[in-house]
């Protein structure tokens, strides 16, 4: 009886240590979050939603969205003290590309559409408290 259950603790040690694994596995360097393709497409809904971005509009953004992936993946190699820097600067330049495709009031909707998500985001923060 205590074999049974000791091999059974076991097996779920095992079992528990393997699945562990495969989701670190399944997780990028630099701890995810930084993008992929999900993160653009997500991004490339709120343009549409948000702004009424165009196809053409849409496009060009994509390529501005693939191209801070790429580059941020590459930063993810850098020194800690280096790496903040670039993906700041990283970011900064997609943000300015993207308004270069946007008009005024597109640019102005979506302004106003991120702060309402972050006061959004710091409400439920407090309410956590």
């Amino acid at each position: 009886m205590k074999t049974t259950i000791l091999k059974k603790t076991i097996h779920t040690a095992i079992l528990l240590a393997g699945l562990a694994l495969a989701a670190n596995a399944q997780t990028p360097a630099g701890g995810g979050g930084g993008g992929g393709k999900a993160m653009i497409e997500e991004k490339l809904g709120e343009y549409k939603t948000v702004t009424g971005a165009g196809d053409d509009q849409l496009a060009k953004i994509r390529t501005v969205l693939e191209t801070e992936h790429q580059a941020k993946k590459g930063a993810q190699e850098l020194p800690e003290a280096e790496k903040a820097a670039r993906l700041k600067e990283i970011q900064k330049t997609a943000r300015q590309d993207i308004r270069k495709i946007l008009t005024p009031e597109q640019i102005a909707k979506y302004k106003a559409f991120k702060e309402s998500k972050e006061t959004a985001k710091s409400g439920d923060a407090a309410k956590s408290e």
